[in-house]
C-alpha cells in the first residue's frame, strides 16, 4: 500500500484535527517501511506520535493497542490484528518452510536444546561450502549440541540470515532516531520554528551538544541523485558555521533536514530555523517574540492535562505551577524590555510593532524571524541568507548581537563575507557532494584553501616527476632484455614503488607515515581542478560629454508623497561618468526614492533635478527577479526587449552579448528562467540592463541571492566598468571594493560621509550605544 493510501487510513481511524498534514503524512512513511508491523510494533512506531498529539494518555497502553488494531485490520484486512509482531508470525513462517516452501532443508522447526555457533556448524561442511563464513555471525558461545537437520547449512543461507539482521538493525536505529523527532509546529509552509525534544528540563531548552555526521547521504528532493555521499564531520558545541557552497549544491536542503531531524546524529537540543523567506500572520512582531518561546505553551498545556486525570501528580503541577508564576511575574518584564530591545536594534518603530506581521513586506517579516531567533537563543540556530533583506546599519547590529548575546551553536548560509568573518568561528564548504570544516573566518579559509592548492600542485609535480623516472626506468630494462634475477627483482621494486607513490604524497600531506595495512591503499593525488569561474564583461558606454559636465545634479531638492512630510529636503548632488558612488542609511529613511528621482521616475516638490541629455542611465532593482518570466528563456526575452532588424545577424549580436555576461552555449540562452540559480537570473537582469551601454549603472541591494563567485565577478566588472555607478547595497566587501564616496541619507538629509566603510560601521555602532 502506497504512502497516500495509508495516509487515508490513519486520518479516517484517528482525529485528523489533531494531527497536521506532515505529521500524517510522515506517520504513513513509516507505516510504509515496516509493512508486516502488528499492532504491538505499530504502537511501538506511534506511541510517541499518538501521547502528543493527546490521542491517547501518557500511561494509556491498552488503548493505543486498540487503536493500533485497528490501523491492522484497516491496512491488512487479511490479518488478525491480537498481539500480531515479528515473534509471532516466527511459527507460520517456520511452518512453510518445513513444506519445502524456501525453509532450510524443508527440515522442522523447532526450539534449540543450547546454544549454536554458527562457525561450529560451517566446520562440518563439505568442501566449498563456504567454511569460515559463520565466523562473523555467532549466536551464542556454548558447544554444539546435536541437532538434527542443521548439520550442513549453505553459504548462501547464512548469507540470508546475515542480511536480514543488518536490515532488522537498520530499521531499530531508524526508529530510535523517530523517536527523537518532533512533530509539533513543524509544518512545509511554516519559517520559523522552535523543535522542544522529549525529555526537556522544566527550566528550558538546554544548551547544545556535539553533532555529528558520519557517513551521511543527503537526498536531492527536487532531482536525482544524493547532494551529500557518505559525507563525516563534527559541528561542535557553541561554535559558529557559515555553511559555504555553490548555488544550487544542497546548502538550503541540508539545513531543512537538520531542521526537520532527518539527519541522524542532531542533538536533542531546541532547533531554531530561519528560511530566506517568512510567512507572517495576524500577530504582531512582539507577540511573534513573546510566542516564540513554546516553554508557556507547553506548561499550560501539560497543567491541562494532569488537572483532567485522575490519577496523582501533585508533585508536578505544583512544578508547573511554580515555573508558570516565574514566568508570568518577575520575569515578564524582563522578557518584555528584551523582546523590545531586540526588535528596536532590528529598526522596528512603534508604527511597525502596531502592524500584523502579514502587512508587512519580506524584508521587515525576515527581521521579525531574526528576532525571535536571538529572543529564544536555542541550542541549535540554523539561519539561510539572514542578511538578503536587511540594510547595512542592521546587518552591523546582528553581527554584534551575535558575537556577544548568542551562546548556543550557529550554522549559517550566507554570502556575505565581511558578515561571515565578523560571526563565524569556522568554514563548512560544501561542495563534491562532500562537506569539509576549516577552522577560522572566511580570510583564515581562503587562505587555507590557497595553500592546500599551492601544496596540491607541488606534490602532483613531484609524484608525477617520479612516476616517470620510474616507468623510464622499468621500461628501458626490459627492452634492453636485462631479465637475470637481479634485474627482475630490481624491475619489482621500482613496479612497487610505482603503485605507493599516492602513498608517498598521502604522508607528505598528512604528516605522517602511511601503513597499508591501516590505512589502506591511497589514491595518487589528482591534479588541481579549476572551478569554472563566472566572468562578466561590460560594454564600454564611450565619453557621454568630452567636456566633464555630470550626468546628473540636483539643486536643493525635496520630496515627500501627497500631502504627507518630506522625505529628505536640501538635497544636492552631482553625478559624473567616473562617480562611485554608495547611498547608505536605515530601511525607510528613502533610498529607493532617491533613487527613482535619479531615474526621473518621480518629481521633486522643490528644487532641480538636471540630467544630461545624452546620458543613458540603466537600473538593476533589488527585486529584479520578478520582472522575469519564468516560462521564459534568456535569449527570447532578450530579443523581445531589443528585437533590433529581426535578423539572425541581430541574433547572433545577442548571443555574443548574452555570452559576456557567462549566458554563452547552447544550453543557457534557451534554458527556462525558472530553472537556472540565483545568479544566472541575476546576470540575465544585469545583461539586459547594460545592453544599450549606459554611461550610469544604478543597482539596488544587487548582491542578494548572489553566490559569492558572481559577487567577486561582479566586482571585478564593475571596477573595470568606465561609467558611473551608484549603490544601495548592505554588502560591505561590495561597497569597500567598488565606492570612492558614501552618503547618508538620514534625519531628512544626504551628506557626504568624511571616511569608509569601516569608520561608518564604528560610527553606527557607537551610535546604536555599543562598543565594539
Amino acid at each position: 500500500m502506497d504512502a497516500a493510501a495509508i495516509a487515508a487510513v490513519l486520518k479516517d481511524v484517528l482525529d485528523s484535527s489533531k494531527f497536521a498534514e506532515e505529521t500524517l503524512d510522515y506517520m504513513a512513511s513509516i507505516l510504509q517501511e515496516e509493512p508486516e508491523a502488528g499492532d504491538s510494533e505499530m504502537w511501538e512506531l506511534l506511541a510517541d506520535f499518538l501521547r502528543d498529539a493527546g490521542v491517547v494518555a501518557e500511561d494509556d497502553e491498552a488503548a493505543g493497542l486498540a487503536i493500533c488494531s485497528q490501523l491492522v485490520t484497516r491496512l491488512r484486512p487479511g490479518q488478525a490484528g491480537g498481539s500480531t509482531s515479528s515473534t509471532a508470525k516466527a511459527p507460520a513462517a517456520a511452518g512453510k518452510g518445513s513444506q519445502g516452501g524456501g525453509g532450510y532443508g524443508g527440515a522442522k522447526a523447532e526450539a534449540l536444546s543450547r546454544p549454536v555457533m554458527l562457525s561450529s556448524l560451517l566446520e562440518a561442511a563439505p568442501q566449498g561450502s563456504g567454511a569460515g563464513f559463520g565466523d562473523a555471525y555467532q549466536v551464542g558461545d556454548g558447544p554444539l549440541g546435536p541437532r538434527g537437520g542443521l548439520e550442513e547449512l549453505p553459504q548462501e543461507h547464512l548469507k540470508v540470515v546475515a542480511a536480514v539482521a543488518k536490515k532488522k538493525n537498520e530499521k531499530i536505529a531508524r526508529r530510535a532516531e523517530r523517536k527523537a523527532w518532533r512533530a509539533e509546529e513543524m509544518e512545509e509552509e511554516d519559517a520559523v520554528w522552535v523543535d522542544l525534544p522529549a525529555g526537556q528540563s522544566l527550566g528550558g531548552a538546554g544548551g547544545a551538544v556535539d553533532f555529528h555526521l558520519e557517513r551521511y547521504n543527503l537526498v536531492n528532493k527536487k532531482g536525482s541523485g544524493d547532494l551529500l555521499c557518505n559525507a563525516s564531520c563534527t559541528f561542535a558545541q557553541g561554535r559558529r558555521y557559515g555553511l559555504l557552497g555553490r548555488n544550487g549544491v544542497g546548502k538550503s536542503t541540508f539545513l531543512d533536514a537538520v531542521a526537520r531531524r532527518e539527519v541522524p546524529g542532531v542533538p536533542s537540543c531546541s532547533i531554531f530555523y530561519v528560511r530566506q523567506e517568512v510567512e507572517g500572520d495576524e500577530r504582531t512582531a512582539g507577540e511573534w517574540l513573546l510566542q516564540a518561546d513554546s516553554e508557556k505553551v507547553r506548561l499550560n498545556a501539560e497543567k491541562e492535562q494532569l488537572t483532567g486525570e485522575s490519577s496523582d501528580g501533585g508533585i508536578r503541577l505544583a512544578q508547573i505551577y511554580g515555573r508558570l508564576e516565574e514566568i508570568e511575574g518577575s520575569e515578564k518584564h524582563v522578557e518584555e524590555k528584551r523582546a523590545s530591545d531586540i526588535l528596536t536594534g532590528l529598526g522596528f518603530d512603534s508604527v511597525l510593532r502596531s502592524k500584523a506581521t502579514r502587512d508587512l513586506s519580506g524584508g521587515w517579516r525576515m527581521r521579525v524571524a531574526l528576532a525571535c531567533a536571538l529572543f529564544v537563543s536555542p541550542g541549535l540556530l540554523l539561519l539561510d541568507e539572514p542578511t538578503n533583506h536587511l540594510d547595512l546599519e542592521t546587518v552591523i547590529w546582528l553581527e554584534h548581537y551575535i558575537n556577544t548575546g548568542f551562546h548556543g551553536t550557529l550554522l549559517v548560509v550566507s554570502h556575505d563575507r565581511v558578515f561571515l568573518n565578523e560571526v563565524v568561528t569556522d568554514i563548512v564548504l560544501f561542495e563534491n557532494e562532500a562537506l569539509e570544516v576549516y577552522r577560522g573566518d572566511f580570510n583564515a579559509f581562503e587562505k587555507i584553501r590557497e595553500e592546500h592548492r599551492a601544496r596540491q600542485e607541488r606534490l602532483r609535480e613531484q609524484q608525477e616527476m617520479k612516476r616517470e623516472h620510474l616507468q623510464e626506468y622499468i621500461t628501458k630494462h626490459a627492452e634492453a632484455g636485462n631479465n637475470g634475477c637481479k634485474a627482475a627483482a630490481q624491475r619489482k621494486a621500482r613496479i612497487r614503488k610505482l603503485d605507493k607513490l599516492g602513498m608517498e604524497a598521502q604522508s607528505a600531506i598528512e604528516g605522517r607515515k602511511i601503513k597499508l595495512s591501516y590505512d589502506g591503499v591511497q589514491k595518487d593525488v589528482e591534479a588541481v581542478q579549476d572551478v569554472a569561474s563566472v566572468t562578466l564583461t561590460f560594454p564600454d558606454p564611450g565619453v557621454c560629454d568630452s567636456l566633464g559636465n555630470p550626468l546628473l545634479r540636483f539643486t536643493d531638492l525635496e520630496f515627500g508623497y501627497g500631502d504627507e512630510p518630506a522625505l529628505f529636503s536640501g538635497l544636492n548632488l552631482s553625478i559624473g561618468q567616473d562617480s562611485r558612488i554608495a547611498i547608505l542609511g536605515k530601511n525607510g529613511s528613502g533610498k529607493s526614492t532617491l533613487l527613482k528621482l535619479l531615474l526621473s521616475k518621480l518629481r521633486p516638490r522643490a528644487g532641480s533635478s538636471a540630467p544630461h541629455r545624452g546620458a543613458c542611465v540603466e537600473y538593476v532593482a533589488q527585486h529584479h527577479l520578478e520582472n522575469l518570466d519564468g516560462e521564459s528563456r534568456p535569449l527570447q526575452i532578450a530579443l523581445d526587449r531589443f528585437p533590433g532588424d529581426g535578423s539572425m545577424t541581430h541574433e547572433l549580436k545577442m548571443r555574443m552579448h548574452l555570452g559576456h555576461f557567462g549566458l554563452g552555449g547552447d544550453v543557457l540562452p534557451h534554458q527556462k528562467v525558472k530553472t537556472l540559480s540565483g545568479g544566472q537570473k541575476f546576470r540575465v537582469s544585469l545583461a539586459l540592463a547594460m545592453y544599450r551601454k549606459p554611461h550610469l549603472l544604478v543597482m539596488d541591494e544587487p548582491t542578494n541571492h548572489l553566490d559569492l563567485e558572481t559577487i567577486d565577478a561582479l566586482v571585478d566588472a564593475l571596477d573595470e566598468f568606465k561609467g558611473g555607478v551608484i549603490l544601495v547595497s548592505h554588502d560591505e566587501h561590495l561597497i569597500d571594493s567598488v565606492c570612492k564616496d558614501l552618503y547618508v541619507l538620514e534625519k531628512k538629509k544626504l551628506n557626504r560621509f568624511p571616511g569608509g566603510i569601516i569608520e561608518y560601521k564604528k560610527r553606527v555602532l557607537a551610535n546604536s550605544k555599543l562598543t565594539s
